[in-house]
This record gives structure tokens, sequence and C-alpha cells, in this order.
């Protein structure tokens, strides 16, 4: 009778074994069996219907069925050439949802594919420096790693001259770099990175650093001699390379080093006089360094170039961002020129993010110093 049972027990199991390796062999039949292309037509069809639905729930939810199918197209894909498509049809829909970090992982998975894609590298790239640009200080070395990594891969491929313009996968506001070709965005954001870095203090050899970002920095002006934020970065490097001969006793260097720095911002707007950054930027080191050196007449008499700079610019939303700023610099007594200058600002481009950062902060210190609660309403209204 145990024999019996035992069996018995065995060929219950047996049968299990047998109906689950036949359930699998099934499944393995029919996945192998779905076209891919099914599941990019119910994407495609799902993302039209996203972009015409006027209800957000809808929109939502058509959305979301898309990028289901789209990663179910993924899956079933047999090449990597289809995978990666999907990818980045993913990468597409992601920015289109407003899911940054889901787009980034696209462009993760794309690369382990394909290591030297510049399709998935340079909006990679671009995330990570508008990230670290916009406050993310730590993301300053993974810029650093992943421009130079993007250098050799355009080196490698002779894409350094290209337009850069046709590997862009999505637009946002950012540092306007004002350059074209693929070569000169990647040693200016390097050039950038490795100056942040320097300034941070994370590196082991902030001079070693201070060098390659100058050195790269100036790689750029010899490429892009007409860009205005190449000349903005590198008299920063310069300032910063005269203040660390200082802090080894060599004041005389650092005299000159801010010096030569706002020569080169002279040089910048003598060469894009139409160019309002140029100018805020000329005058800004002027303000910078007058705040260093603690000179209180200094910093105020730079006030006629900065209402010069708004006659001459406008219309310009920039010009008079620096003249708020500029005034609240000079502490509460100007309080009041520093918020109206930066309703004007506001006023000219609605839109702008930092002009309305700057005016609801303005606002509110004008609240906290008098109480004045309109300005406390104005400041959250913003």
């Amino acid at each position: 009778m145990a024999r019996k049972r035992l069996n018995k027990k065995v060929a219950l199991i047996g049968s299990a074994v047998f109906v689950f390796v036949l359930l699998a062999a099934i499944m393995v039949v029919l996945r192998l069996s779905q076209d891919p292309e099914e599941f990019i037509r119910d994407a495609e069809a799902a993302l039209e219907a996203a972009r015409q639905a006027t209800d957000e729930e809808v929109k939502k939810e058509k959305y979301e069925t898309a990028a289901r199918n789209y990663g179910k197209a993924r899956s079933l894909a047999k090449t990597d050439s289809l995978r990666i498509e999907m990818l980045f049809e993913l990468a597409g829909l992601y920015i289109e949802m407003d899911r940054w970090r889901n787009a980034l992982g696209c462009w993760n998975n794309i690369v382990r594919i394909d290591p030297e894609n510049v399709k998935a590298l340079y909006p990679r790239l671009k995330y990570f420096y508008i990230l670290a640009d916009t406050g993310a200080r730590q993301l300053w070395q993974e810029v650093e790693s992943q421009s130079t990594e993007l250098i050799e891969v355009a080196e490698n491929a002779d894409l350094l001259a290209e337009q850069a313009a046709q590997w862009e996968s999505f637009e946002v506001r950012e540092e306007q770099t004002g350059l074209q070709r693929l070569g000169p965005y990647l040693y200016l954001v390097r050039g950038r990175a490795l100056l942040e870095m320097a300034k941070l203090g994370v590196v082991t050899d902030r001079d070693e650093s201070l060098g390659r970002a100058i050195d790269d920095l100036e790689k750029v002006r010899e490429l892009e001699p007409a860009n205005v934020d190449v000349y903005w970065h590198l008299a920063q490097a310069v300032i910063m390379r005269g203040e660390l001969l200082a802090a080894r006793g060599d004041l005389e260097q650092r005299d000159k080093m801010r010096e030569q720095a706002k020569e080169l911002l002279q040089q910048a707007v003598e060469i894009a006089p139409d160019d309002v950054r140029a100018h805020i930027n000329l005058v800004a080191v002027k303000r910078d360094l007058a705040i260093a050196q603690g000179d209180r007449k200094q910093m105020e008499s730079l006030e006629p170039e900065y209402l010069a700079l708004v006659e001459k610019f406008a219309s310009s939303e920039q010009a008079h961002l620096a003249l708020a700023r500029f005034y609240h610099t000079l502490g509460p007594k100007r309080i009041d020129e520093a918020v109206k200058a930066a309703e004007k600002a506001v006023e000219l481009d609605p839109e702008n993010v930092a002009c309305a950062i700057e005016a609801a902060s303005l606002h509110y210190r004008r609240f906290s110093v008098y109480g004045n609660s309109d300005s406390l309403f104005r400041a959250i209204e913003l």
C-alpha cells in the first residue's frame, strides 16, 4: 500500500511538472508568434488620440496606453535596432508626459545596447547639464564625465563639426550657449563643468581642473569667437585663478586676473554689441568684484551703467532683471526700485520663470522689511 501511495504521489508530481512545462512552452510559442508591429500600431493610435484629446483624464489614459504598447513592442523586438527604435519612441512619449526620469532610463538603456549612440548620449548630457545649471550642483561631475565620453565618441566618428540640432530630443529654457556645432557645445559644457567642480572643491587638484576648464573654454572661443557665454565663463575661471593665487599670497596677480576678466567681457561687448547678455555680463562682473572688495561706493557708482543698459535694451526682460538684482544688492533702501524693475521684467516676459522668481522674492523681502501686505499677496500670486 505504501508503495502504491508513493507511486501515486510521483505520478501526480510528474503530471504537475508536465503541465507546467506544457504551459510554459505554450506561452513561449504564443509570445514568439506575437508581432511587435501590432503593438506599435496600437501605440501610435493611442498617442494620436492623446494629442487630440481635450479632457486631461482621457489624455493621460491614452498616453499610458501608448507607453504600455511601446513597452510590449520593445519586449517582443527580435533585433537591437528595433529595441532602440522603441526606446526612442518611449523617450519622446515620456517627455510629452513630463516623466523625465523615465526618458532618462530610455536613453541609458539605448547607451547600454549601443555605447556610441550620439542620439541618446546628447540628450542625456543635455538633461544633466540643465539640472546642474539650475541648482543640482552635485551633478557637475556627471556632466564632466558624460561630456568627455561624448567628445571621444564624436571625435572617433568625425562629428564635432556637425550641427547639434540633428540630435535634439527636447527644447526647454536653458542657458543660451549660442552654439550650433556639436564640438564647441561639448567643449563649453565640459569646460563649465570643470570650472564649477573647481569652485565647489570636489576635485583633488583645483589648479589642474581650472587649467583644463580654461583650455576647453579657449578652444570654444577659438572655434566660435562670437559666442558671448564663453567669455563669461572664461572671465569666471580667470577670476578664480586669481583668487587661488591670492590665497598663496600673490595679491598682485589676483588684481591682474580681475582686470583680465573685465577685458575679456569688454571684448564680448565689442564682438556682440547688440547682445544684451554681453553688456549684462560686463557690468555684472564689475558689481561682483565691488562686492568682493567690500566697496559700496564702487557698487553704487555702477548705477548709471545699469540705467544705460535698460535704456539701450528697453524691451529686454534680461536687462530689467539685471537692474532689479543690482538694486537688490544695494539693500532695503532700494527695494522699491528693485521691485519696479523686476515687475517690468515680468511684464515683458510673463513666461520667464527667473523673472517671476526674482519679482516674488523682492516682493516678499519688501513685505518682510516694511510689512507691506500687498507685496505679500503679489509674491504669492507670482
